[in-house]
């Protein structure tokens, strides 16, 4: 996964600061760890999105076979009243 920063440049910031080498190393290793597991890459989104995507195509077409269902069921109720009123 790609990381924001160098870790080696924060490495040998935290060297100029004092840390023992190996000490600074460790913590910009675990700070790009840390960090890495939350970025979304453009390929994370556009996998999203196109899920997205057929999730709403799926849930659209359910609702237009639910109106359709709803509309003939309302087309039957009122011819069955229109018999009933003649």
């Amino acid at each position: 996964m790609a990381v924001l920063f160098d870790t080696l440049k924060l490495a040998d910031r935290l060297e100029a600061v004092g840390l023992p080498p190996k000490q600074a190393h460790d913590v910009a290793a675990a700070f790009a760890e840390a960090i890495s597991a939350d970025i979304v890459t453009r390929q994370d989104l556009q996998l999203a999105v196109s899920g997205l995507k057929g999730d709403v195509r799926g849930w659209l077409t359910t609702q237009a076979f639910a109106i359709i269902g709803a509309n003939a069921a309302i087309a039957a109720i009122v011819a069955a009243l229109a018999r009933l009123l003649h």
